[in-house]
């Protein structure tokens, strides 16, 4: 009986042992799967842009994960994509210095660029040379992962560029542009990085040129279409225009600042029903986006809605109260619906924010001489014209006023000058 108590004993004990033992191994299993399922989360997060949530789960990514790479990537792009360019730049700095100290890609793939320009004396840019260099790589064999690494540094030195560019570091930026394109010169991050330092230095031509560039390596490359799109709005070239930001809605349909771009567009067309049906979009994406409520009111008033309006102002002026040309537009609607102390009220407000804009002088001046304020009107269609030399409107108003103040010669200097302007705009537009 002893025996057989000694027995189960043993028996018990090591069925305990080898519990404990497939414990810690399915535990192993689970901690190993852990990372993945907070890079899913983290992954999904971000798509809703909720860059603060989505950052947590990688930070839990980055304690648990045994490489600090990914995790530094995703935190990077985060911080990025959250305005946060500081740590952005200080999390692609991380990313670049882990790549460079695991591997030796760097040097092993400029002995083969070496090589291979020796021996074909290729151009860095050339495709066919760079897709013989991909497929040759004779020094890399064995080397799967470096190859790998070898692309990477390229995209970080690229994301960090990006950084240094939103902060307004330009000779960092081109620094690490060249790193990128030294490193892969098929690189269309760089490119794309290359493009957005032309734009902050507001060189049109260089943003067209680096954006096609980024294109041709990356034919679905959205921020290229929207960047190339924002240019030719600039260039009122509207229709080249409307091509890239459709483009852009094709390749990432929830891109809300295309869509906003599309009605801005439309509105400046007077396609007001296109405008305002893109603009409802991009709201449904970023309900926060007060300049799209701007455009939108803007078009409901040229179609005569003034309700829904008065209503986007309302909204566009609670997001961002310190944005003059929603009041500048509101006085305007006002101004359609004679109330013309409102429309006083809002000028003044678009002033005070720092409006420099004749127009909004010129629609108080004209709020005013209704009102019977003669004084403050011919003040300001006085600064309308200081303004814009050639606002027509400015100067028959203005005459308009000194006749009821008893001023027949200056009404006719200014009525004689706004018939000049008129005959020199007429004759320049034919």
């Amino acid at each position: 009986m002893e025996t057989l108590d000694i027995i189960l004993s043993i028996a018990a004990s090591s069925i305990a042992i080898l519990s404990s033992i497939l414990l810690a191994l399915k535990w192993r299993k689970i901690r190993n799967k852990l990372p993945k399922f907070y890079f899913w989360r983290g992954n999904r997060l971000f798509k809703k842009s909720k860059y603060e949530k989505a950052l947590s789960w990688y930070d839990r990514a980055l304690r648990k994960s045994n490489d600090r790479l990914d995790a530094m990537e995703k935190i990077g792009q985060t911080h990025f994509a959250a305005e946060k360019y500081k740590q952005a730049e200080k999390d692609f700095t991380e990313a670049i210095a882990l790549l460079e100290n695991k591997t030796k890609c760097v040097a092993i793939t400029l002995k083969l660029i070496s090589e291979y320009e020796k021996r074909h004396k290729a151009e860095p840019d050339n495709l066919l040379y760079m897709k013989e260099l991909r497929d040759n790589y004779h020094i890399l064999e064995g080397h799967e992962q470096e190859k790998k690494n070898y692309l990477r540094l390229a995209q970080n030195y690229s994301c960090r560029a990006r950084c240094w560019i939103a902060l307004k570091v330009d000779a960092n930026a081109k620094e690490d542009i060249e790193a990128a394109l030294a490193i892969n010169s098929c690189c269309a991050n760089a490119y794309f990085a290359q493009a957005c330092l032309f734009s902050l230095q507001n060189d049109y031509q260089g943003v067209i040129e680096f954006c096609i560039k980024t294109i041709e390596y990356d034919s679905e490359f959205a921020g290229a279409y929207g960047l190339r799109g924002l240019v030719y709005i600039k260039l009122e070239d509207y229709n080249w225009a409307l091509k890239d930001l459709i483009k852009v809605t094709e390749l990432d349909p929830k891109n809300a600042a295309a869509y906003a771009n599309l009605g801005a567009i439309y509105g400046e067309l007077e396609m007001h029903e296109l405008a305002i049906e893109n603009c409802t979009t991009a709201l449904k994406l970023n309900p926060k986006c007060s300049m799209t409520y701007t455009n939108r009111g803007l078009s409901y008033q040229k179609i005569g809605e003034f309700d829904e309006a008065i209503l986007d102002y309302r909204m566009a002026i609670r997001l961002n109260p310190k944005d003059a040309s929603t009041y500048s537009n509101r006085a305007i609607l006002y101004l359609l619906l004679q109330n013309y102390t409102m429309a006083i009220v809002d000028c003044t407000k678009a002033i005070e924010l720092g409006s420099e804009n004749a127009e909004t002088y010129h629609n108080r001046g004209y709020a005013h001489d209704i009102n019977g304020r003669y004084d403050k009107a011919i003040q300001d269609f006085t600064k309308a014209v200081e303004l814009d030399p050639a606002y027509v409107s400015a100067y028959y108003n203005r005459a308009i006023v000194y006749d009821k103040l008893g001023k027949p010669s200056l009404a006719v200097a200014d009525r004689a000058k706004a018939d000049e302007l008129k005959a020199a705009q007429e004759t320049a537009t034919v």
